[in-house]
């Protein structure tokens, strides 16, 4: 039999950066793919009268991406390290973060892939504040991810705001997907977990896979609607949300390897269990402390009064009918 660690050991699918304490930095294939893709297609275009800033717009784009890939994995590792779990892998592809994660599963599993998506849609939101302050641009024109920004003119800091918020809001789209290694598959496995507890790993999958299916049904229905009502002189959206219903139909017999649930019995505690233990700890120490204390300020009571009683025995004995109470409710 392997042991924990064993059962987790991995090969990440990237260019390998190294390891700190436990956890793999590297940057995806598909990541280094599609800036090579970017940079080849802006080279070729830049002749156009106009391109001219297409190449340090590429460099943008692809820069952004890693910027908010590298904000979602963060975003998951801490999340992760407050709930008990471990970062096991960090890692930036195309399509944003892609890492992997140790985590008890269940309700942690779900929190854990939610934070990514959340915290680059919260830098969207900071970025298009800024802009819209500014009167440089609308919100919905940043929220809108089947639509790119429009750049007038050269590229400024406004044109960076811009296709940065754009990015990260399309990233947190993508990401809350439930498509193969995406967090909203994870997601959609940790409320699995969370609402049926007693089900075998086969039978979460196939849950799994049934919402998928309906999603994609859905999406490609969304698809033949807005063919039917949009307008025919910009670029059709309807293909892309057909593509990504057939996606998701694809991907939905396939199980995402991005968290692995650990048992109970190897649970680590993690930082909001560990002050949790501390604060027991202290409880402990300050009842003892007070017990020490009691029989001393009864017996002054006794021979002097309550109004001898200083502002800290008070206390004691506050502390001390507290917890009697306590225990009495208890028994």
């Amino acid at each position: 039999m392997r042991s924990p660690s064993q059962i987790f050991d991995f090969t990440p699918s990237g260019l390998r950066l190294g390891r700190w304490r436990g956890t793999t930095y590297a940057i995806g294939w598909s990541y280094l793919g599609l800036g090579a893709v970017l940079f080849v297609a802006a080279w070729w275009l830049k002749v156009w009268p106009g391109n001219q800033d297409l190449p340090w717009l590429a460099l943008v784009v692809w820069l952004a991406i890693g910027i908010v890939g590298g904000l979602q994995e963060s975003a998951h590792a801490v999340t992760a390290w407050l709930l008990g779990g471990k970062s096991r892998l960090m890692m930036i592809a195309g399509h944003g973060g892609a890492g992997q994660y140790r985590i008890f599963g269940g309700p942690r599993q779900a929190i854990v892939a939610a934070a990514g998506p959340v915290s680059s849609c919260l830098l969207t939101l900071l970025v298009a504040g800024i802009l819209m302050f500014r009167g440089e641009a609308s919100l919905w024109q940043m929220l809108d991810p089947l639509r790119p920004p429009e750049l007038v003119g050269r590229l400024n800091l406004v044109s960076v705001g811009k296709v940065v918020a754009w990015i990260a809001m399309t990233l947190s789209v993508v990401q809350m997907l439930p498509l193969w290694r995406c967090d909203g598959r994870t997601l959609l496995d940790g409320l699995v977990a969370t609402f049926r507890p007693h089900y075998t790993p086969s039978a979460r999958a196939h849950a799994a896979a049934v919402v998928i299916g309906w999603i994609a049904f859905a999406m490609v229905g969304l698809s033949l609607g807005v063919a039917m009502f949009e307008d025919r002189q910009g670029v059709p959206r309807w293909p892309v949300l057909a593509a990504v219903g057939l996606v998701l139909w694809m991907s939905g017999q396939k199980v995402d390897p991005r968290i692995r649930v650990i048992d109970a019995k190897h649970q680590p505690i993690g930082w909001l269990g560990a002050r949790r233990i501390r604060q027991a700890h202290h409880r402990e120490v300050r009842e003892a402390s007070d017990i020490a204390k009691l029989d001393a300020i009864l017996d002054r009571m006794t021979q002097h009064g309550a109004d001898s009683l200083s502002h800290a025995d008070r206390a004691v004995l506050k502390r001390a009918s507290a917890a009697l109470k306590k225990h009495s409710g208890k028994s």
